[in-house]
């Protein structure tokens, strides 16, 4: 939900307090550096204006983690919401008129999900910890 709020350093600052020590975070959020963001441009399912205030990339959310003081950060391979966000994309776009041309490299692009880069999938999945001391 980190995209939802209008101050993610000051949220992460707020969950950081609330957490024990050594108390874990998961964060899931759509990465504006994917494929389908790259592809679908305006049309890209993850920006949901005006409900998304705020879009990362897997570094700028690492750095935003580790300046707001936690550790440990892990990134996961989430892979189960990449379908979904390329076929909403594809309607948002087709919707509105864009050039379908691109839709035969999406199909090949599913099909080689397994090879997508973790940096490029479309939603940025990590988890991170409260440090101990």
């Amino acid at each position: 939900m980190i995209e939802h709020v209008h101050e993610p350093r000051n949220f992460l600052k707020s969950v950081k307090r609330l957490l024990k020590e050594g108390g874990l975070v998961y964060i899931d959020t759509p990465n504006i550096s994917s494929y389908g963001a790259k592809i679908f441009k305006k049309y890209w399912r993850g920006i949901e204006a005006p409900r998304h205030l705020v879009l990362f990339n897997h570094s700028s959310l690492e750095h935003l983690l580790k300046e707001c003081g936690f550790v440990d950060v892990e990134i996961k391979r989430r892979m189960d919401v990449q379908k979904g966000m390329y076929y909403s994309s594809k309607t948002l776009s087709t919707n509105s008129k864009q050039n379908v041309s691109i839709f035969s490299f999406i199909n090949i692009l599913l099909m080689r999900m397994p090879f997508i880069k973790t940096n490029k999938l479309e939603f940025i999945t990590l988890t991170a910890r409260k440090s101990i001391f």
